[in-house]
């Protein structure tokens, strides 16, 4: 950690929690330029009474009274003159506009400098005209402790701080702050056919088959961005020795190291090996089933170096768009893991779960975009507000192919798409997709996710294993004026539950209908799920209709359901979860918005348990 002064703690990461030393305002102000009276004082008054003004008070100045006018609570009558901000002279406990009253000199009635007249000790005195003068007590009174009690908590310890915080420390008297070390990240770009601003100075660029070395300006002002500091270790060649060199100097004077290039098949992709026989590194993953970035692989070096630290390193894909592609996927969650620091007795999984990651948005998409056969994509679209529906909507960058840096500029999001199966290839304009914001500009506006809540990680499965059931849940699926298609939920609800077969999906609109499925399909399936996206009056009467059909309610489970609804969507909070068993078929209703949530609280083991109890069959939670 190290203590900044607030000019150089802006996007820095709090160490501790900061408490605001004093209540602000500190005392009871002045909201207006006016003038202060008693409240009791004013309701006794006649419309035309005068007050006797007795002095002022100003701005950053205690309260003067006019010579010989000491102050007496009994007096009645009494005024005294303040401007914004200033204190409320003790005794008074109202304000008055000055523009809502007349104020008389001598035979003179003027509002023009009335403080100077004040200070210069001319006596004058204000009426009200109350038929055109309503005041209420303590009316353009700023209160004490109204803005901000002492002891609130202005910073939490891993919050990243922002100008309206760093406002709140100076108005409460901080002037420093405890941070954070900034993360040092080196970035190192390989291969033989790079060529970089040194090869050119030194003239040793122009052989065929060279190429300019993208990755490193880009990653190097990407991990600039997501707040790091950044040591630039140059270009390696692809040689054993080169590799070993440039990377133990990276290691040495950095927290993570990235490289871009030579972790591939090839036989001149070396990276791995160097690390893992060279450099002692444990590989953690590799070999990711995403597009584009397949080949990246993240490893850690323990007990690195005389004071046996624990380094990181990520190696990213060659291909200029992988490479940036990887840096927002990696690298940003990465370093928000860093900053967040870890609190006393947390457990990993609660580390990782509260780990931001990217913000995330629901967006329509505005071309056919033809899906992967092999592997999730990640495509790049620029983003666009569409007033009349409510939604973003995402235009296709052009080309994907990871060499084309094109797909990249302008890019403000990517779309989160499935891999292609038999029966949907392409997904088509209009339809509703996930997206991760990259750009600054929309990251402002939209709070990045934890990954506890996060839809994406709950989708794809990056970071947790999960334990699959041997044997499969049979799953039925009614859909009730649903934005999302059929195949949508079906690979929604395949990707959150562990292993499922999806029975049947029937899209429904007539109560009747619900009624016959309920009915009858309930029968020779473990789950029936009711995912419906209707009116806040509809969803109700749908709630109370399933709810009369069920017979038992598992009110447990629908208070799980609905907690993980709403962390997904704060909407869903507003509508039922209903979940109770129908002829031994665990039926579960829950809104479209909440879906991801909802299934993601019971998932797993959880399921699995209440379909058993459900069928009456013997289950050891285990």
């Amino acid at each position: 950690t190290e203590t900044v002064s607030l000019e150089h703690a802006l996007h820095r990461s709090s160490a501790e929690i900061i408490q605001a030393p004093i209540s602000i305002p500190v005392v009871d102000t002045s909201i207006m330029d006016g003038f202060c009276i008693r409240y009791a004082d004013y309701l006794s008054a006649q419309s035309g009474d005068e007050f006797k003004v007795i002095g002022y008070s100003v701005a950053g100045d205690a309260s003067m009274r006019n010579e010989g006018e000491a102050h007496d609570a009994s007096n009645s009558f009494e005024a005294m003159y303040v401007t914004t901000g200033a204190v409320l002279p003790a005794g008074f406990d109202s304000v008055i506009p000055i523009e809502k009253v007349t104020f008389k000199e001598g035979s003179r009635e003027s509002n023009n400098d009335v403080l100077e007249s004040i200070r210069n000790g001319h006596a004058g005195c204000i009426s009200i005209d109350k038929g055109k003068v309503a005041l209420a007590e303590k009316q353009w009174v700023r209160k004490a402790g109204s803005d901000l009690k002492a002891g609130a908590v202005l910073l939490h310890e891993g919050q990243t701080i922002c100008s309206a915080q760093i406002a709140l420390l100076a108005q409460t008297g901080i002037f420093s702050v405890l941070v954070r070390r900034k993360t040092i990240v080196g970035v190192l770009s390989t291969g033989d056919e790079l060529i970089g601003e040194r090869n050119i100075q030194s003239g040793t660029w122009n052989k065929v088959g060279k190429i300019y070395d993208a990755n490193r300006p880009a990653i190097m002002s990407l991990v600039q961005n997501f707040g790091a500091l950044v040591v630039d270790l140059g270009q390696a060649s692809d040689t054993i020795e080169s590799l070993e060199e440039k990377l133990s100097v990276g290691l040495s004077s950095c927290d993570i190291v990235v490289t871009s290039g030579g972790v591939s098949m090839g036989e001149l992709d070396l990276i791995e090996n160097v690390l893992v026989q060279k450099l002692h590194a444990t590989v953690k993953f590799g070999r990711i089933h995403m597009k584009p970035g397949k080949p990246t692989t993240f490893l850690t070096i323990e007990n690195f170096g005389s004071k046996n630290l624990t380094k990181f390193v990520l190696s990213l894909p060659g291909n200029p768009v992988s490479a940036m592609v990887c840096s927002h996927l990696f690298i940003y969650p990465i370093l928000n893991l860093i900053n967040r620091g870890v609190k006393r007795h947390e457990t990993v999984n609660e580390i990782v779960d509260g780990t931001p990651v990217h913000p995330e948005i629901d967006v329509v998409l505005n071309d056919d975009l033809k899906l992967d056969r092999e592997r999730p994509e990640y495509h790049r679209v620029k983003l666009k507000w569409d007033v009349g529906r409510s939604i973003f909507v995402a235009t296709s960058t052009g080309m994907q192919r990871s060499s084309c840096l094109m797909s990249m500029n302008g890019a403000t999001a990517l779309v989160c798409l499935p891999r292609a199966t038999d029966d949907k290839n392409i997904c088509k304009a209009g339809e509703k997709h996930l997206a991760l914001l990259i750009s600054n500009s929309f990251k402002d506006i939209v709070e990045p996710q934890i990954v506890k809540h996060s839809r994406h990680m709950l989708r794809h499965s990056i970071l947790t294993k999960r334990k699959k059931i041997k044997v499969p849940l049979k799953i039925g699926l009614v859909l009730r004026k649903t934005v999302g298609s059929p195949e949508e939920h079906i690979e929604r609800v395949q990707s959150i539950l562990d292993t499922v077969e999806i029975v049947f999906v029937d899209s429904v609109l007539h109560q009747e209908r619900l009624s016959q499925i309920l009915l009858e399909k309930t029968k020779g399936i473990d789950v029936l799920i009711i995912i419906s996206n209707e009116g806040f009056r509809d969803s109700n009467k749908l709630a109370a209709f399933i709810d009369s059909c069920l017979h038992k309610r598992s009110d447990a489970l629908a208070l799980q359901m609905r907690q993980g609804a709403a962390s997904e969507c704060g909407l869903a909070a507003l509508f039922e979860v209903i979940v109770g068993t129908i002829n031994q078929t665990l039926v579960c209703s829950v809104p479209e918005e909440g879906l991801v949530g909802a299934l993601g609280k019971i998932r797993g083991r959880v399921m699995f348990h209440a379909v058993m109890i459900t069928q009456g069959k013997p289950y050891r939670h285990k």
